[in-house]
């Protein structure tokens, strides 16, 4: 009998570590509550916040960018109020019903915004860029809850594509591309609010809960450019009808104040509309002024004379033995229309723009014999270029993207004699555009380098001129280039002489380089016009350059009728005045 208890117990002693394993696990989860709840309350209400909550970012207004009409600041890109329509799907209550009336209001829902308010989702973008009339007419033609409206701000050009590669854009993120949206963008998109949220499991918002903290954005800082509109508009006009007049690819053109440094105006062509730049090639977003280089051509010849008339090489009254050709390393320097040797006034040389005397002054420069070309002579020319004039460096224009150029060593180990000759005319070199213009700025202002700038102002802060470089050139030899510039003028740009007003400049007619072969493109050309309007008050710089006009001389007939429109314009305009 005793063996049939034994089941029994086996049991009951089963049953009794069944009850034991329940108690402890009772007692751990007991324990776990109270550690949780009581010991760790703040930890782990902190980590369920850190699941459940979001901080979401509200966007700051970007700042305004403002420009010059006369001394009147003029809004050029201002932002507008738009609004982005979205529902909460949970408190519609009859779906039917709103989509018949969204219908009626001309909001044609797509099967995925469909599929969203059929699923409950809380968070379906209905319409973006909803005007404040549009909105207010969808709010009275509804009568349904779940419908809600959140604040966007747009660009607004109010001058159309006015200065596009000056202000450039923003994409997609709200970032700025190009121009000064891109240099300033810090400044400009100011500091962003933040809504702590509670979000559900996709990340949605749920807006409509009493946890919400909101920290208020700080609008970004308006900027105020230098350009001047009227002046603008004047550039863009003339330069599309040049290129045009002359079958031209394209072109740039700018007026810089010598006396400061500010860029009154700046334009390219093609250009594009920054409202819609996704419609416009890339390489329209380009400004070639800072952006892009060239051989400057017989422009340089101003600054080649600058430099043999600071170096004593040359009296503006002399004159010198001007040859049909010259011979360097083996290789032949001719000019462009032949002259017959003999001896000529310097002055010749800028009116007549003979490479043969520019050649003949590089042989000066030195200490050595004046009858060839030697290191000394290359290493003077070099420093001028560099030091003095600040080519092959960047002019820290507060632009993005600018480029520096190139001048070859003097000491450069292929033909140097040659290369320096052809560089004493604007070829084997490099500039911007607007290194160029700044550089003739230096000589005919008095010699005083300014930093280019295009912003006058941001917020509060009112920028000031900033000198880089005084007195490049003693002040004889700038009386002696102005003496110079004005026989120039007188000769060849008689239509636009003014009393008491000087007016003079450099053409030029730079050949293209084929990067295939090394060499230049046959045929091909691009036009340079370089000069000044001086007065007793104000000295502008005017640059104008056309791509490969269809002429036979680039530079006298393909750039230089649009500078003279451009001079015409501007004297007519007031803002250079006796």
């Amino acid at each position: 009998m005793a063996g049939f208890n034994r089941p029994q117990t086996y049991l009951l002693s089963r049953l009794n570590i069944v009850w034991a394993v329940f108690i402890i696990i009772f007692a751990a989860v007991i324990v776990r509550l109270f550690y949780v709840q009581i010991v760790r309350h703040e930890y782990f209400a902190t980590q369920a916040d850190a699941i459940q909550i979001e901080s979401l970012k509200i966007e700051a207004d970007r700042g305004k960018i403002y420009a010059f009409n006369g001394g009147r600041k003029v809004p050029l890109v201002i932002n507008q109020r738009r609004w982005t329509m979205f529902s909460d799907a949970l408190q519609i209550e009859d779906l039917p019903g709103l989509l018949g009336d969204l219908r009626a209001l001309g909001v044609d829902l797509d099967e995925e915004q469909l599929a969203g308010l059929r699923e409950k989702a809380r968070y379906v973008v209905l319409e973006r860029g909803v005007t404040d009339e549009r909105r207010a007419e969808i709010i009275a033609g509804l009568n349904h809850d779940g419908i809600f409206f959140q604040k966007q701000s747009i660009r607004e050009y109010t001058e159309g594509g006015l200065a596009a590669q000056v202000l450039g854009f923003l994409n997609a993120d709200s970032a700025g591309q190009y121009g000064v949206e891109q240099f300033y963008n810090q400044e400009l998109t100011g500091v962003p609010g933040r809504l702590r949220t509670t979000t559900d499991v996709r990340g949605v918002p749920l807006l409509f809960v009493e946890d919400n903290v909101l920290v208020e954005p700080q609008p970004g800082q308006d900027i105020v450019l230098t350009i001047d509109v009227p002046l603008q508009r004047i550039i863009e006009t003339q330069l599309a009808a040049g290129i045009e007049a002359v079958g031209g690819r394209g072109g740039t053109a700018l007026v810089l104040d010598a006396e400061t440094g500010a860029v009154l105006a700046m334009a390219n062509n093609p250009s594009f509309d920054p409202a819609n730049f996704r419609e416009a090639e890339l390489s329209d977003y380009v400004n070639d002024a800072v952006e892009s280089v060239l051989e400057p051509a017989s422009t340089m010849k101003v600054l080649t004379m600058a430099t043999a008339l600071d170096r004593g090489a040359v009296g503006a009254d002399d004159t010198y033995y001007n040859p049909e050709f010259q011979i360097v390393d083996g290789l032949a320097i001719v000019n462009f229309l032949h002259q017959d040797p003999g001896y000529r006034p310097v002055a010749d040389i800028l009116a007549l723009s003979l490479n043969t005397g520019t050649t003949e002054m590089l042989k000066r420069l030195g200490e050595g014999p004046r009858d060839t070309i030697d290191l000394a002579d290359r290493q003077a020319l070099h420093d001028y270029y560099k030091q003095r004039f600040r080519l092959s460096q960047k002019t820290g224009i507060d632009l993005p993207n600018e480029v520096a150029g190139f001048i070859h060593p003097p000491d450069h180990p292929w033909s140097p004699n040659h290369l320096y000759s052809t560089m004493t005319f604007g070829q084997s070199i490099t500039v911007t555009p607007l290194q160029l213009a700044s550089a003739y700025a230096a000589i005919f202002n008095g010699g005083d380098y300014y930093r280019p700038y295009v912003v006058a102002q941001v917020g509060d802060e009112v920028r000031q001129p900033e000198v880089i470089a005084e007195d490049i050139l003693k002040p004889e030899t700038i009386a002696d280039m102005r003496e110079l510039m004005v026989e120039v003028g007188q000769r060849s740009l008689s239509d636009v002489q003014y009393e008491q007003i000087e007016v003079s400049g450099k053409t030029g007619s730079a050949q293209i380089v084929n990067f295939e072969t090394g060499g230049y493109v046959d045929g091909a050309a691009t036009g340079l016009m370089i000069g000044y309007i001086k007065s007793s008050q104000q000295t502008l710089v005017v640059a104008v350059i056309v791509e490969e006009p269809q002429v036979v001389f680039a530079g006298g007939q393909g750039a230089r009728p649009a500078w003279k429109e451009i001079v015409k314009n501007i004297v007519a305009l007031g803002r250079v005045s006796p």
